[in-house]
């Protein structure tokens, strides 16, 4: 699946990391049940994989793995606690194959 990218747009060359940074969170929330993962997080804030992932870390202080994998999991719990959805559903809805990878993952944030 292609991406828009802000570098398409010379008005986007001169964006802010943190701006960069927004735009590619937000991206990332709205795009959890598709396969999104890195590559497309730094495609959406316009940005190489690996000019990202230094940008990200600067900004933020984590990777941008780490950064998808809070997301997903802060959604999952969220629709955990709000829907009468099953594990498996909130599984696929938050970009993960099923229940197991799910409960395996939220596991290992809780454990942080």
């Amino acid at each position: 699946m292609q991406y828009e990218t802000p570098r398409d747009s010379a008005a986007n060359l001169w964006l802010s990391p943190e701006t960069r940074v927004r735009r590619a969170e937000n991206t990332a929330r709205v795009s959890l049940g598709r396969l999104f993962g890195v590559e497309e997080f730094a495609a959406a804030a316009g940005l190489g994989r690996a000019q990202f992932t230094r940008v990200y870390r600067q900004v933020r202080g984590i990777s941008p793995g780490q950064a998808l994998r809070d997301i997903r999991i802060g959604h999952a719990e969220w629709l955990l606690r709000t829907t009468v959805l099953s594990v498996q559903e909130i599984g696929k809805r938050v970009g993960y194959p099923n229940a197991t990878v799910l409960a395996r993952r939220r596991g290992r944030s809780l454990n942080k």
